[in-house]
């Protein structure tokens, strides 16, 4: 089944973090810094995924659907829509058809959340 890209229709950016220096104490440090943009299906979860949820994540659980690629990473990646850094949880993969993948995220912890 083609994608339909009706669907893929809001903006996104994936950040990863990068190794730099703080340019007061010229430590090392980590920064966030452009990765790829993509359009992305925004889906939240709903029903039985809410009930297994935890209390902690089921409102701030996201699906973002993009076109599949190979390097999309999580851990280290974050999706940033609308100004909100959401952490990469999980990347899942279409098994089926390999053209999307679905990048499961949640709302950032913003004590953690530096920008670059």
């Amino acid at each position: 089944m083609p994608v339909n890209p009706g669907k893929l229709k809001h903006k996104i950016e994936i950040q990863r973090q990068v190794l730099g220096r703080n340019p007061e104490t010229m430590k090392p440090e980590y920064n966030w810094s452009t990765f790829t943009k993509a359009w992305a299906e925004i889906m939240q979860p709903r029903d039985r995924y809410i009930i297994q949820a935890s209390a902690a994540h089921q409102e701030k659980t996201v699906w973002f659907r993009i076109r599949h690629r190979k390097d999309i990473e999580s851990g280290s990646m974050r999706v940033v829509y609308k100004g909100q850094p959401f952490k990469i949880e999980e990347v899942i993969p279409d098994l089926q058809n390999q053209e999307l993948m679905t990048l499961q995220c949640v709302g950032w912890d913003h004590e953690n959340s530096s920008s670059s």
